[in-house]
């Protein structure tokens, strides 16, 4: 699981741009005794949050005394003013952010996908891209095809072999779009988002949270 979270923190800090308190949270994750905030596997099916004090790296209170039991296919949205707290509370919950005080209880067996504002896509083949990081290697292509379609990518339907950048050849909407595709593939049982949506227009918004209505309808978001 820290390695899983190393990983996520790595791609993270290309999405977001943290340099020193990213490399600061390299260190932490890899220590499975350090403090702060402490994520633990749950034996109940809800995700749990426990007087969370949330801090940032210099020790100055966020978000204090977080107390919420989020139920196996609810879907809670995080409001509040610029600057408050949101973005790091969500990657409180997905095992991100050490930083504070308090107790994130997840179910044990809970497969999870976190969609920042850029999703992180490796440079590759676009077959790979779209299996990243959990769908099994052994995914047919007509899979990995209808998936795109899902999402109105038909144009890289037949490019699953080429090699790029993905996040210099695709605008950012394409790449929101294809975050969002290879939920159908890694089929989680949480979503935690984070301004996902942003770069998608109203019909193509509508259409990826639509998945939650039908192919991952009773997934937590």
């Amino acid at each position: 699981n820290y390695v899983r979270i190393a990983e996520w923190a790595a791609s993270a800090s290309r999405v977001t741009g943290l340099t020193e308190e990213m490399a600061a949270l390299d260190t932490s994750v890899a220590d499975p005794e350090r403090g702060g905030i402490l994520v633990t596997p749950g034996e109940e099916p809800c995700i749990v949050l426990r007087d969370v004090v949330v801090q940032q790296a210099d020790g100055k209170v966020m978000i204090e005394g977080a107390d919420v039991a989020i139920q196996p296919g609810e879907r809670v949205m995080l409001t509040g003013a610029s600057g408050t707290g949101k973005s790091t509370l969500v990657r409180v919950i997905a095992g991100l952010w050490p930083w504070g005080s308090g107790e994130v209880s997840v179910p044990k067996d809970l497969k999870s996908a976190f969609l920042p504002k850029r999703p992180y896509l490796p440079e590759g083949k676009l077959r790979d891209a779209m299996l990243y990081p959990d769908a099994p290697a052994d995914t047919p292509d007509e899979a990995i095809v209808g998936a795109l379609k899902r999402l109105g990518l038909n144009d890289l339907a037949g490019r699953l072999g080429e090699t790029e950048r993905w996040d210099k050849v695709l605008s950012a909407g394409e790449q929101q779009a294809l975050a969002f595709s290879r939920l159908l593939l890694a089929k989680p049982g949480l979503v935690v988002m984070d301004e996902a949506t942003s770069a998608l227009d109203d019909e193509a918004q509508s259409n990826a949270m639509g998945l939650f209505d039908e192919e991952l309808k009773g997934v937590t978001v």
